[in-house]
């Protein structure tokens, strides 16, 4: 699947000039995602979203469909790292096209909306775990100060 028919569903979106080809291969695109490794769709398919030339809202829907899809997929899912750098930009971009209607833009809106949410959580998690890590660290190293201080204490003459 990977190595026949992706490439030719690509090749038929970016080549074509007929809208409803270009829109019949992200929705093919988008049915078959949950039958292809998270990585091969993180590296392939979300960039070659990115590529594509146009601009009518059918397009734009069909491309937030597989973004969507493939945030919200338990086996796919979208690293924060890569919402952060290329998915979230390119949809905030996408977003703003004049083409689309307001129902349009609220679905657009709520698909960021969730993944700013997701990932918001996900780096405080982070964020939390990194400086309860370094409190330990410097709780350790105040009580083995503290220690060997006593040591040194305990070892002196009393007079």
């Amino acid at each position: 699947m990977k190595n026949a028919l992706i490439p030719r569903i690509k090749s038929a979106c970016l080549q074509t000039s007929s809208l409803a080809v270009r829109v019949n291969s992200l929705v093919c695109l988008g049915k078959i995602l949950e039958y292809l490794d998270k990585w091969y769709v993180i590296d392939e398919i979300l960039p070659f979203l990115q590529q594509i030339p146009s601009r009518e809202p059918a397009v734009l829907m069909g491309v937030l469909g597989i973004y969507k899809c493939t945030f919200s997929h338990k086996k796919l899912g979208i690293p924060k790292e890569h919402l952060a750098a290329k998915s979230l930009p390119h949809l905030v971009s996408l977003s703003i096209d004049n083409n689309l209607n307001l129902n349009q833009f609220n679905s657009f809106m709520a698909v960021i909306k969730d993944m700013l949410t997701r990932m918001e959580a996900e780096h405080k998690t982070k964020l939390e775990q990194l400086h309860s890590m370094q409190e330990q660290q410097r709780y350790q190293s105040n009580h083995s100060l503290l220690s060997s201080s006593d040591v040194v204490m305990s070892g002196a003459p009393v007079q």
